[in-house]
């Protein structure tokens, strides 16, 4: 995913790992420490601005489902720990859904590199 259309590089790049069920998405999301955002999000302390977890949440099941998904509704978001830059080069990141007749519930929480997680989403996802 670019973040302007000035960028050449991704901000982060997507890896399915295996699954248990098949409503279920592992996936290891490396990330560009030296990438534009966080210069400005925040200077003084760079960190990853929390609507890009969500945003991964987003591609994750457009790619690996094969589907133009958007979200519709988001319940609960929660970020619990900030994901910096040189600390945290990787995410690992866990989506469940219940598939309704129109739309994905989708509950995600993404851990950093020493397992702690760090942030948590409840939401609605659907299709465009």
């Amino acid at each position: 995913m670019k973040t302007n259309p000035l960028d050449t590089a991704p901000l982060y790049v997507l890896k399915r790992l295996p699954s248990d069920t098949e409503s279920q998405l592992n996936i290891s999301v490396q990330i560009d420490e030296k990438h534009r955002v966080f210069e400005g999000h925040f200077p003084d302390f760079p960190i990853l601005p929390g609507v890009y977890l969500i945003q991964m949440v987003k591609d994750s099941l457009n790619t690996f489902l094969s589907d133009n998904f958007w979200m519709k509704t988001a319940s609960s978001v929660k970020y619990l720990k900030p994901v910096e830059p040189g600390k945290n080069k990787s995410l690992r990141l866990e989506i469940t859904w219940t598939e309704t007749e129109d739309s994905l519930l989708v509950s995600a929480s993404s851990f950093l590199e020493d397992a702690t997680v760090n942030f948590k989403f409840k939401g609605e996802f659907v299709k465009s």
